[in-house]
């Protein structure tokens, strides 16, 4: 069974009784197509034109589809023989989809189509992180994505295996800053479907930037919102302007509390140096009386919007316990990011106001704080010899 790809003449796929072969000159050379397809008879392929995806139908194995096959059209020499090449971007479409919820009967299901505008590359040679086993570590290829103004969208990383390489943006903005001293768990809930913090993108062009060995190539994509629905433009960028803002209120948020347990170990690392030796517990006595008064005011206004009777790092830990201001500011910062081409409601906006000015209110207590008793204690540590603390400048919502 062999076929030719409409888009690309010349360009054949065969399936066999052991799976596909793809041939890029007419038959003239041939080579196995895997991309983890499995060894299968195949009984027949169609090529879709518009959506450019190879289905094939394999005997005991199923309905397979090769969703975006533009990588293999573009599969050139001159591009094989190329340490770093980007590949025409397939666009993004906002499909509104239905999901299942708790109790529904179990069905059988299969994955759907890559949601979101689908990034390939193709590098020669297998990029490894620089640091494979630091928690949190990256995958090695980073892609940067601006609007159509220049302005900072989102900043994703691609993995760095040799050959082709796929990479899906999801259409989102980058999520807020997060709690460094809680980073390992937050990351394990973000990956929940129903836990979502980045907001969406209202539709449009965006800049794509490639950066692979410090070699960098640049194309760009649209993001087109469900054909099915009829949406004005005006409510997906009233959606994107809300989620956007009630994120910068969590980063400027989540920045003051990193901050406020970044200096409360600074002062506790150095009273401990400190006070192992008598002659610096001497010398430095009255510092470190200032620096314990200190860390009680940290403590205070940190415990004061991060309750530190529950468990942060569960959500279902605020059973026995009101919801603390963190909790109320990420619930909205999730709520917007679910807004799908919806523009916010009165009861939105109220109680995004409503959480604005407490929010205002505590950055000013906690500039108010580094301005004074933090400066207090980093003049005397500097006269004294000893650490001044990481303390940063005023924080504002931007």
């Amino acid at each position: 069974m062999v076929r030719e790809d409409p888009n690309q003449k010349g360009l054949l796929v065969l399936g066999t009784d052991t799976g596909l072969y793809y041939s890029l000159n007419d038959g003239g050379e041939w080579k196995p197509l895997k991309a983890d397809f499995p060894t299968v008879p195949v009984f027949d392929l169609l090529f879709v034109k518009k959506s450019r995806d190879l289905v094939v139908a394999t005997h005991g194995r199923g309905l397979f589809v090769f969703d975006d096959i533009r990588p293999l059209e573009e599969l050139t020499a001159s591009v094989e023989a190329s340490d770093f090449h980007l590949f025409s971007p397939r666009d993004g479409t906002y499909f509104h989809h239905w999901r299942k919820g708790e109790g529904a009967e179990d069905g059988y299901e299969a994955p759907n189509a890559p949601e979101g505008v689908v990034i390939d590359y193709y590098l020669k040679s297998e990029i490894k992180p620089k640091e494979p086993k630091k928690p949190g570590a990256m995958p090695p290829v980073e892609i940067v994505i601006t609007d159509e103004h220049g302005n900072p969208v989102a900043t994703e990383h691609g993995p760095g295996k040799a050959g082709v390489n796929r990479f899906v943006w999801s259409m989102r903005y980058d999520g807020p800053t997060k709690l460094d001293f809680l980073k390992q768990v937050e990351e394990e809930e973000e990956e929940s479907p129903y836990r979502q913090s980045r907001a969406h993108v209202a539709p449009g062009t965006f800049n794509i930037a490639v950066t692979a060995n410090g070699k960098t190539e640049k194309i760009s994509a649209k993001v087109n919102s469900d054909p099915n629905l009829n949406i004005p433009a005006a409510d997906f960028e009233a959606a994107a302007k809300a989620g956007l803002e009630a994120r910068n209120q969590l980063n400027a948020f989540n920045e003051s509390l990193n901050r406020l347990v970044l200096m409360q170990k600074e002062l506790q690392s150095f009273q401990k140096t400190a006070q192992e030796d008598k002659d610096q517990a001497a010398k430095y006595a009255a510092l470190v009386k200032q620096g314990k008064d200190l860390d009680g005011k940290l403590k205070a206004l940190k415990d004061s919007v991060l309750n530190p009777n529950i468990q942060q790092q569960y959500d279902y830990d605020t059973i026995h316990e009101l919801a603390d201001f963190h909790g109320k500011l990420d619930s909205l910062v999730s709520r917007m990011a679910f807004l799908y081409g919806e523009a916010p409601n009165a009861l939105y906006r109220v109680r995004a106001e409503e959480l604005r000015k407490e929010l205002d209110a505590y950055l000013a207590k906690f500039n108010a704080l580094l301005k004074g008793d933090v400066a207090a204690y980093n003049k005397a540590a500097y006269a004294a010899g000893a650490p001044t603390l990481a303390s940063g400048d005023a924080i504002t919502v931007k």
